[in-house]
């Protein structure tokens, strides 16, 4: 229940960040956040942590197009794919695109309302990675030793299946499972014949 509840909030973020980098790249889903965008990010460029910390300099639509990009990359990963590592890595880009804008919104001064639907929506995603990377490793082997016993258990009853001898009137099938025979002969009863004297 809970893998089958995690996977629909993994499906959910994954189509909000698509929707999101589609928004960054293209006027075509919605025009007036595309513009919105667009004049955001000559600001964002500017104190972008490539350019901070690496002395990186790139046009706006450059950094645009990069967040989007990666963006809709890792919302495509979680989405389709739900591999023990592929769903990570897909987020794990989709945590990045969401760092480099976060601390865009730090640097430039931003107010908190401005960047609190990436903060929750990048909680979200830190906690359903979490959840992904530890459901595989929480198997105890007392999991898998139940595994064995039933398996066994399984082949055990058929094998008791198969040393039963079937009763005279029914028909042993080739996976040891008892049949009646069919009633194509009907039983009558002989009848004795007496001696004439």
């Amino acid at each position: 229940m809970a893998r089958h509840t995690m996977m629909f909030i993994a499906t959910v973020l994954g189509l909000f960040f698509i929707y999101s980098g589609f928004a960054k790249l293209n006027p075509m889903l919605n025009a007036d956040l595309h513009s919105n965008m667009k004049k955001h990010f000559v600001n964002y460029a500017r104190v972008a942590p490539l350019r901070t910390y690496f002395d990186k300099r790139f046009k706006a639509s450059d950094y645009r197009q990069f967040v989007g990009g990666m963006e809709i990359a890792g919302g495509t990963g979680m989405v389709l794919l739900s591999g023990r590592l592929s769903l990570p890595a897909s987020q794990l880009i989709v945590l990045l695109s969401a760092a480099f804008m976060i601390h865009t919104h730090i640097v430039l001064g931003d107010p908190v309302a401005r960047a609190a639907t990436l903060i929750a929506t990048s909680l979200m995603v830190v906690v359903q990675m979490l959840f992904t990377i530890f459901s595989g490793k929480s198997k105890s082997p007392d999991d898998a030793g139940k595994k064995k016993r039933r398996s066994s258990d399984a082949s055990d009853e058929k094998e008791t299946k198969k040393d039963i001898p079937a009763p005279k009137n029914e028909k042993v099938i080739k996976d040891g499972s008892p049949r009646e025979k069919s009633k194509a002969k009907k039983q009558t009863p002989k009848k004795k014949k007496t001696k004439a004297n």
